[in-house]
């Protein structure tokens, strides 16, 4: 997963084709803002 600090916390920005954007969520501790397409 791409994840990028921002002002306002951390954002994804992208994740590999094999893994869901719930999966990166579930393991990361911190709030993220989901800027995924």
């Amino acid at each position: 997963a791409v994840i990028d600090v921002t002002g306002k916390g951390l954002r994804l920005i992208e994740t590999a084709p094999e893994i869901s954007v719930d999966e990166v969520v579930a393991a990361t501790a911190a709030e993220l803002e989901i800027a995924v397409a």
